[in-house]
């Protein structure tokens, strides 16, 4: 399996945080390959996350970017701000349904229509640091 993933076995065996004369044991039958390696493997020669788990079945990991079913593609930097997108959602749904129909928004929501991402970054920490 590693010479599938074009790693040495002193490659796989740093990579999988084993020994390599267990690597080596592995490859002459002499132990059973653990299946979380057979599943590491996968995901690290064909970037299949569905080997984790069936909730990321079609999602793959290609190029440094998470790539979803339907094709879409995440990059690193645009998954920093997911946590922040997903507040002003929950804001901006919290003040849709405080509002009566028909008004205007109200300056709270203004505000989180119109504020820069970085002036508010600051609240959320893993985003911030």
């Amino acid at each position: 399996m590693r010479r599938s993933c074009l790693l040495s076995r002193q490659a796989a065996a740093d990579f999988l945080g084993v020994s390599l004369r267990t690597v080596a044991y592995w490859e002459a039958g002499r132990c059973r390959v653990p299946w979380s390696v057979v599943r590491l493997l996968r995901i690290l020669r064909l970037g299949d996350l569905g080997a984790l788990s069936r909730d990321w079945a079609g999602w793959t990991l290609h190029a440094g970017a998470l790539h979803s079913p339907e094709g879409r593609a995440f990059t690193p930097a645009e998954s920093a701000w997911w946590a922040l997108l997903l507040a002003q959602a929950r804001a901006f749904r919290g003040c849709r349904a405080a509002a009566p129909r028909g008004r205007r928004p109200s300056r709270s929501m203004q505000q989180i229509l119109t504020a820069q991402p970085l002036s508010i970054a600051g609240q959320f920490p893993m985003i911030a640091g």
